[in-house]
């Protein structure tokens, strides 16, 4: 008696407790994504709810088995399901057992199944071979599922399914953009096994794709949520969702082998390319591959496993780029130009001048030995390429090929075990790498600038770890815990020649010298985790939902070295030499235009190296978190930022009556703010940005604030700009409504239960991209580095003790002439707003109002489903949404 006893108490108050847990404890979980119900409805043939019918349902891929009982009203709901086909056993005492041999689970949708029993024996047996019906009968999410059965048979470019979710109904694209029923692209995102896909920071055009590609012979399915999403979806972070599962292993081995095989030899030519006597591009891709699944333990243990590669040969033509100049390709002067010789056209002809040795009293007639160096670097590699005049004779271009193979690495691996008949688990990891050698051009081509040039490289990988624990036929227990890495490294293999050598800028009418750090080494690197428990409990005519979600996005960027000076080359007014050559060409070329004359300018000034300004436009020293002082050597600001939430959720799906279901939902956020964990943003809060008129004062001059701030209005570096988001209320209440009549009018409407009708209201919360804050939190970096410069002063004057030369008297080759002028001074937590308006280093003053809204997605909807035949359903819906903040 005491066993007895004790047993059910102990087991009441675990479930509680558990029931708690799932409440309360924000813990790193997955999204409760990737699994479907088969809500079962059992009645006898006058269609009454036949209650106590034994069900037994078999996942036919594991045969793993779990039984139920009806309720009183003749239903149960099989939950947190795998996706898949299963058998249907329906049994009861003086009827006719039934067998549904093929009954489909897709991710995030209910399968409903209604058995009528026959009276009899039992040992007549009635099996039905057909599937379920398709229409949703208990559900009013708005989702679709793409067939990969019928995908598998289509050229998918790429074999990368998520480009699917654009066909589905509400989707509208427009200049490479797709929309959702007219939602912000915010509002979207993804998952795959229940673990966030894609990260919040740069989500600019939305995130209905993963960062790891999902590819066809890695998923199982795809589902689509344009509209009322379940609780426990989405982490309070869109309210549109595409899922991914990956596939799994069953009890028989199957595996593929592929070759995905694109050759330009064997396509025609476009219309566009023969009208215009254009040759056929060049293509040639390999994408191959193969997979495997089975069992390791019949029964038990499953695994499923895929390995494919990408291989695309491949160069592309500095003509289709602009990075050294307006017109693809890279300008540079003439071996003639180089020596000294100026051609220009004007009204009386055509004439040629040598800058060095015909004009008198220039400062120097011989071609710097910096700029000799540059020049033979230059003309060095000119084999390499195709070189082209251009219209100024002086000048020559240069379009070079880049060799820019791109390979890719797609593993996947999957497991599932059945720990025990009632509790199973399941570990997925999907990975997408990718290495682009010669992504960023060198300014020329040949050994010279080989090391200027550079390659990127992407890492992305999920972890999806779950179980389910059916702690009873009641109550089931979901666990899911996830990890995303994204790892970004652009131009990693760049030369760091940059530690020695200052960046050299020509004229852009000259071209480019060559010695230019166009490809600096960036990193990004935005980990994130993310988790959700889910407790499912039926009872009586409801099926409640409730528990938590949590997410953890933390943002290392880590910028390009800085530090290093950049030298422009120029003639400035004061440089004694400017007068001298604009009074030759005045005096002996009286038709020459003011352009010729500053080529002239700008081209003695490469030949002698003149310096016109050290960093007018380079970053600056950046700021080093560790000593909390800006650092003088060459180095990068890490930014390291932080997002996180966690989110509490209910829901009650009411089966009111058996034709009619009433969903109701709360999901509560509370999301952390976008903040840096360096406290280096600098940004004004509404009273420094209002300034001394006061906040909501404007045009009003004389009117001054009380508010001292407001005085003296300032940027200020802080760790958190704005109020977290903690009082989110995120309603949402549907109906599905399944009508059955057998007379009259409604008997010919709603006949055989096959017309369901939907509707339903919502309001989520979403995520914008966190770049967005960042521009205002941190004042597009304004604190990140400190301006160092060196600028031209007139001759003859008082030498300034720092930052400053005399006009003519700098050359590339020389020693530097004076410390640089740096700005700020030090490193400051405040910084006056003065600054910028007696100084202007930077421009602009942002930030954000401490008191930001979350922005959030009212949607509202009306259906009606019909059922046609057992393969279609015709569906009219009308569906709209408001998006605020």
């Amino acid at each position: 008696m005491t066993r007895s006893f004790v047993r059910p108490l102990f087991k009441s108050a675990f479930v509680l407790a558990l029931a708690l847990l799932g409440l309360c404890v924000p813990q790193g979980w997955g999204q409760i994504t990737g699994q479907g119900t088969i809500a079962v409805r059992v009645l006898d043939q006058s269609g009454a709810a036949v209650a106590d019918a034994k069900l037994t349902l078999e996942d036919l891929a594991s045969s793993r088995s779990q039984t139920a009982m009806a309720g009183p009203s003749g239903t149960y709901s099989f939950v947190a399901l795998a996706v898949g086909t299963y058998k249907l056993t329906v049994e009861k005492a003086g009827f006719q057992p039934q067998v549904l041999e093929a009954v489909a689970v897709q991710a995030t949708r209910t399968t409903d199944v209604t058995v009528t029993l026959t009276v009899g024996t039992q040992a007549t047996q009635v099996t039905v071979s057909e599937q379920a019906p398709i229409a949703e009968r208990t559900s009013n999410a708005i989702t679709g599922t793409i067939d990969l059965a019928q995908v598998e048979d289509l050229p998918v470019i790429g074999r990368d399914i998520s480009q699917l979710s654009r066909i589905v109904p509400g989707a509208v694209s427009n200049r490479g953009e797709t929309t959702w029923n007219g939602m912000p692209l915010a509002a979207t995102g993804n998952n795959i096994d229940g673990v966030i896909a894609t990260t919040s920071r740069m989500k600019f055009g939305g995130a209905s794709q993963p960062l790891v590609e999902a590819r066809i012979e890695d998923m199982q399915e795809m589902t689509v949520q344009t509209d009322q999403l379940n609780m426990n979806t989405g982490f309070g972070q869109s309210n549109f969702q595409v899922n991914f599962v990956t596939r799994r292993g069953s009890n028989v081995f199957h595996g593929r082998l592929f070759e995905d095989h694109r050759n330009s030899a064997l396509n025609a030519n476009s219309w566009v390319n023969d009208a215009s006597g254009a040759a056929k591009p060049k293509y040639h891709l390999n994408d191959f591959g193969g997979s495997i699944g089975g069992p390791i333990i019949k029964n038990k243990l499953f695994v499923f496993g895929s390995y494919a590669m990408s291989k695309q040969p491949g160069s592309f033509s500095t003509s289709t780029i602009t990075t050294y100049n307006s017109i693809g390709g890279t300008n540079f002067p003439t071996q003639a130009a180089q020596a000294g010789n100026f051609t220009w056209t004007d009204s009386a002809g055509t004439h040629t001048v040598n800058l060095l040795t015909q004009i008198p009293g220039l400062s120097s007639t011989t071609v710097n030995p910096v700029s000799a160096a540059l020049f033979s670097a230059i003309n060095g590699s000119l084999s390499g390429g195709t070189v082209t005049p251009t219209a100024d004779p002086n000048i020559n271009n240069i379009i070079f090929p880049v060799q820019s193979p791109v390979t890719y690495w797609l593993p996947t691996v999957r497991a599932d075990y059945n720990v025990k008949d009632n509790l199973k688990m399941y570990l997925s990891w999907n990975m997408t790498m990718w290495k682009q050698p010669g992504a960023g051009a060198p300014p020329f081509p040949g050994s010279a600038f080989q090391t200027y040039g550079a390659s990127n490289k992407f890492k992305y990988f999920t972890t999806a770890l779950g179980f389910d624990w059916n702690i009873s036929p009641t109550i089931i227990n979901q666990f899911r815990g996830g990890y995303l890495y994204n790892l970004a490294k652009y131009s990693y293999d760049a030369s760091n020649g940059y530690l020695k050598l200052p960046q050299i800028d020509w004229p852009t009418s000259v071209g480019t010298s060559g010695q230019v750090f166009s490809n600096l080494p960036i990193n990004t690197y935005y980990p994130l985790i993310n988790g959700a428990d889910n407790v499912s409990w039926q009872k009586g005519k409801h099926l409640f939902n409730f528990g938590f979600s949590y997410y953890r996005e933390q943002d290392h960027y880590d910028n390009a070295p800085a530090g290093f000076p950049f030298d422009a080359i120029g003639l400035v007014t004061d440089d004694p030499d400017t007068s001298t050559i604009s009074n030759y060409f005045t005096t002996n070329f009286p038709k020459a235009s003011q352009t010729a004359i500053s080529n002239a300018e700008d081209l003695y000034s490469v030949i002698r190296s003149r310096i016109s300004g050290v960093s007018p436009g380079g970053a600056g020293f950046p700021y080093d978190v560790k000593t909390g002082k800006y650092s003088t050597t060459v180095s990068g600001y890490n930014l390291d930022e932080l997002q996180s939430a966690w989110g509490l959720f209910g829901q009650d799906a009411w089966r009111v009556r058996p034709d009619l279901t009433v969903n109701l939902g709360l999901r509560w956020d509370f999301t952390g703010d976008d903040h840096d964990l360096t406290g280096a943003y600098h940004s004004a809060d509404p009273v420094g940005i209002w300034g001394p008129s006061g906040v909501g004062n404007i045009f009003q001059p004389g009117v001054l604030t009380s508010d001292p701030a407001g005085l003296n209005p300032s940027y200020v570096g802080r760790v958190h700009v704005y109020k977290p988001w903690n009082v989110s209320p995120q309603p949402s209440i549907g109906l599905a409504w399944n009508p059955s009549y057998s007379d009259g009018m409604m008997g010919k409407m709603f006949r055989g239960g096959k017309t369901v009708v939907r509707a339903g209201f919502a309001l989520r919360r979403f995520t914008e991209p966190y770049q967005f804050f960042w521009n205002s939190a941190s004042n597009s970096g304004y604190a990140f580095y400190q301006a160092f410069n060196l600028s031209p002063v007139t001759p003859g004057g008082t030498l300034p003790a720092t930052g400053g030369y005399f006009a003519g008297s700098y050359e590339l080759g020389m020693p530097q002439p004076a410390p640089y002028t740096l700005s700020p001074a030090t490193y400051q937590n405040v910084i006056p707003e003065s600054n910028e308006t007696f100084f202007g280093y930077w421009t602009g003053v942002n930030g954000i109002n401490p008191n930001i809204h979350q922005p959030y997605v009212q949607s509202w909807n009306l259906g009606i489903q019909r059922e046609i035949g057992q393969n279609n359903v015709i569906e009219i819906r009308y569906q709209g949404n408001r998006s605020v903040h």
